[in-house]
């Protein structure tokens, strides 16, 4: 059976980690994706970390561009813009993460784009929305975390504002939403004949992801539903440290499990509101049996009695992760220079398509499809040497 989509064109004018995310997540599924990059590159390709290994392949552009199509090209120029709109012709989906004005300026919004091919699903991402004072800022997850309330979210007790997250949970959550978005514009166009644009930006996932704490009721201030979690990190015997729910329903059992009967006796624990109040004074006592043993330990004793525990694991060590393996969330391919490379796989399974290969190809050189492309375009070897002599393409 052929991948969903299989047979559908995607034209992708994306750099960084957002819009090329969405591209890759469409290519994994069978379309045909055509990168079009400036002439020097996408600029995540020098980015760090770099691989010095192959010019122009950092592991930001590893990451996201596999099953893809690569040109290099000015679409600046007139002529760059023509090949764009050919392209545009034969495509169902465009995915873009151009600044606003910037689109505008290059012929590529949504109004331009709809009159070269009505049928097109035109899927934008922008940092903070396609409208309002912000709206052609240019966007990334380091700066929605503190525009988005995600940042004081996470002040500590103390009041101190913690460094932002390496976990980029807006770049990642906003193609996610994007490309759910176009599946459904896909659908309407079965019924309709018509494209549509369909847009998200980081702020709006960012908001997507505090759902539960932006959700307020008249007269609230928005805050009830962010509320300092108790520490639940202690360090074993071994120097490594565990993560283990030990409040709220938990503490009966984890009391048992762990052998701390008599904290249940203790009438200075034995209320939920207690506990809340001395939840510094319990987390030393916990820390302190903890310590006795190591870290593995703990954790076989507690998963055992069904409680939610966790080692707190280096990055180095999820890949080996059972739970991990088991459900194949890793993928391999052989990125030519670089050898074997491992990567996320697609964030889901569909049983259907299984033992389809996602993984068809992996991340292009700077502007490796060029003349591939452009000879499917009916392009003649004229064309193309009048197109590098312009400085349209290298």
């Amino acid at each position: 059976m052929a991948l969903p989509l299989s047979g559908i064109r995607v034209l992708e004018i994306c750099q960084v980690f957002a819009g090329p995310m969405a591209g890759m997540l469409l290519a994994d599924q069978g379309a045909d994706v055509i990168k079009i990059e400036p002439l020097d590159g996408d600029s995540s390709r020098p980015a760090v970390p770099y691989l010095p290994e192959v010019e122009g392949m950092g592991i930001r552009y590893v990451t996201f561009n596999r099953n893809k199509r690569s040109i290099a090209m000015d679409i600046g120029k007139p002529k760059g813009r023509e090949v764009v709109y050919d392209l545009l012709r034969r495509a169902d989906i465009m995915v873009i993460n151009m600044r606003v004005g910037a689109r505008q300026r290059a012929g590529l919004n949504y109004e331009h784009v709809a009159a070269v091919n009505r049928r097109v699903i035109y899927a934008a991402i922008t940092g903070y929305g396609e409208y309002g004072p912000d709206a052609d800022l240019p966007g990334a997850d380091v700066r929605i975390q503190p525009r988005s309330g995600d940042l004081d979210a996470r002040r500590t007790t103390y009041g101190v504002l913690p460094p932002n997250t390496q976990l980029y949970h807006f770049d990642m959550s906003a193609p996610m939403l994007l490309v759910y978005g176009v599946m459904l514009a896909l659908r309407q166009r079965e019924i309709t004949g018509v494209g549509q644009k369909v847009d998200t930006s980081l702020l709006q996932a960012a908001l997507a992801c505090q759902s539960v704490n932006m959700t307020r009721r008249a007269g609230s201030n928005g805050n009830y539903g962010i509320v300092p979690a108790a520490p639940i990190t202690y360090r074993c015997g071994d120097g490594r440290y565990i993560h283990a729910q030990t409040g709220g329903a938990q503490w009966e059992g984890i009391c048992h499990t762990l052998g701390l009967d008599h904290l249940l006796k203790d009438t200075a624990y034995d209320t939920a509101a207690k506990r809340t109040q001395k939840a510094d004074e319990l987390h030393q006592i916990l820390s302190a049996h903890f310590g006795t043993k190591p870290a593995v330990h703990w954790e076989a004793l507690l998963k055992a009695d069904g409680h939610t525990v966790s080692m707190v694991k280096e990055i180095s060590e999820v890949y080996e992760d059972p739970q991990v393996v088991a459900n194949g969330m890793f993928t391999q391919f052989e990125q030519p220079g670089l050898g074997t490379v491992t990567a996320v796989n697609v964030p889901f399974q569909m049983s259907a398509t299984a033992n389809e290969p996602h993984l068809r190809s992996p991340a292009p050189t700077l502007g490796q499809h060029t003349l591939e492309v452009l000879k499917e375009l009916g392009r003649s070897p004229e064309d193309v040497r009048a197109l590098r002599a312009q400085g349209v393409i290298p």
